[in-house]
């Protein structure tokens, strides 16, 4: 019997260690939407334009490249991303809005390249979309934005849009903050603590709750928040009531969107 209960022991302790050293691997995939057409209303004169294969190239640097790296540094390799990119030619013309002139997309807009994604085929697929004008000048509502917890099945959507990109301060950190979106909605089910600042907010915008600042030296790509998000990533955010809170391995055992565990 002492045996057994051993033997049982010897497994479980390496179950356990295995969730906790062994990488999980995020599908994703970058669909960089190169057409934008707006058509004119009231003073705004619209948008007709294509990406160029300079902005092309540096939008799939910053994925495949930066963010992915980040990812994979700030978490010890921990999480992983697959990535993937396609460049889509489908004229994008964002129905929804937020001010006068300012546009956003919304999940309907996205049907000509969703109806070519399985649900089940990615983790997480972010949409790059160019709001600028003739004059170089953003038109979109945000940096980015996340469609709600199930919107594509278990595949997390976000938007990247273009008027962070060309500012060198935001070249990661809008996949990185959206990418949190994702996350904390997923792991919200195990109850992985999170930042808590107040009904309806999400946890990755509770920095300034948690007295977090802006960072003068944080890395080109974070705009100024690289503690912020190192922290909330790896779950070491302090939290005077409940201790730390955030990701890190107390989320990533839980496995991913597509491989709950």
């Amino acid at each position: 019997m002492k045996y057994l209960v051993c033997l049982l022991l010897i497994a479980y302790s390496s179950f356990v260690l295995g969730a906790e050293t062994g990488p999980i691997v995020f599908k994703t995939l970058l669909v960089i939407r190169s057409q934008t057409t707006i058509p004119p209303y009231g003073s705004f004169p619209g948008i007709n334009k294509t990406m160029s294969p300079e902005d092309i190239s540096r939008v799939s640097e910053t994925y495949h490249h930066l963010a992915a790296q980040w990812v994979s540094s700030v978490t010890s390799e921990k999480v992983l991303w697959q990535t993937e990119i396609r460049i889509s030619k489908v004229p994008l013309s964002p129905s929804g809005t937020c001010q006068a002139d300012g546009y956003r997309v919304l999940p309907k807009d996205l049907d000509p390249d969703l109806s070519h994604i399985s649900q089940k085929q990615y983790d997480s697929v972010f949409f790059y979309v160019d709001l600028r004008d003739a004059q170089n000048t953003s038109v979109g509502c945000f940096a980015g934005d996340t469609f709600p917890k199930n919107t594509f099945g278990p595949t997390g959507i976000s938007i990247i849009y273009s008027d962070r990109f060309d500012e060198q301060y935001w070249r990661t950190q809008t996949f990185i903050h959206e990418w949190g979106h994702q996350l904390t909605a997923f792991y919200t089910q195990f109850g992985v603590p999170l930042p808590y600042c107040g009904k309806n907010i999400p946890p990755i915008h509770c920095a300034p709750y948690y007295n977090y600042q802006p960072d003068p030296n944080s890395p080109p790509g974070l705009k100024q928040w690289s503690q912020w998000l190192t922290d909330f990533y790896k779950g070491q955010i302090s939290d005077p009531r409940r201790g730390y809170v955030g990701l890190g391995p107390r989320a990533w055992i839980h496995g991913t969107f597509l491989a709950p565990q």
